[in-house]
């Protein structure tokens, strides 16, 4: 059911959309280079979606040292071409810990949330990455030397453009996970979350 709803939330959304933007340009009998791109961006948006759907399907990738693999690669190119550096921090041998795919799913989902607002939000010039395996967690970690903010209070809001700082409490609390935050203004965010083993 949770695949299910997925794909028609995320996919069937896309989808419409790439439709809909087909026919304005159709009507328009002439070529609309900011159609043509929408189409192109989501599109792509997409195509990166399905690749993570079957990933996290995928039962050889049931492991943390998959995981983290996975999560290290999606940092780096989705960073590789913007100007802000990257620091990994990880552990040269990550223990053999098995994840179920809604582990893994809500793991992916809050470190895309938490980079994505450290890139679009945060004006960072440097992001760290960072996964510690202790006894009884395994945390990730993304931390941001950008502008912070005030979290109580964008926390407390239950709508507006950062309600995603709520929904990535709320994934965590859907495997009985681990989530903090910690931000002040002009002194960076840190985001820290992660499961019980």
């Amino acid at each position: 059911m949770r695949i299910s709803r997925d794909m028609h939330d995320e996919l069937g959304t896309g989808l419409s959309k790439i439709a809909l933007l087909s026919e304005v340009g159709k009507k328009n009998n002439t070529s609309n280079e900011e159609i043509i791109n929408e189409i192109s961006t989501t599109s792509r948006g997409l195509a990166d979606k399905m690749g993570e759907i079957i990933w996290t399907l995928n039962p050889h990738n049931d492991t943390l040292g998959n995981l983290a693999a996975y999560l290290k690669e999606y940092v780096y190119e989705t960073t590789e071409s913007l100007p802000v550096q990257i620091e990994f921090n990880f552990p040269d041998e990550v223990p053999d810990i098995t994840l179920s795919h809604l582990y893994r799913q809500q793991l992916l989902l809050v470190t895309k949330e938490a980079l994505n607002n450290a890139l679009k939000y945060a004006q960072a010039t440097r992001i760290g990455f960072s996964l510690a395996v202790t006894d009884p967690l395994v945390l990730f970690t993304i931390q941001d030397d950008g502008v912070g903010f005030d979290s109580t209070q964008i926390l407390n809001q239950k709508t507006g453009k950062r309600n995603g700082l709520v929904n990535m409490n709320a994934r965590m609390e859907s495997i009985g996970g681990y989530y903090e935050l910690v931000a002040r203004k002009k002194q960076g965010t840190k985001i820290t979350y992660g499961f019980y083993r």
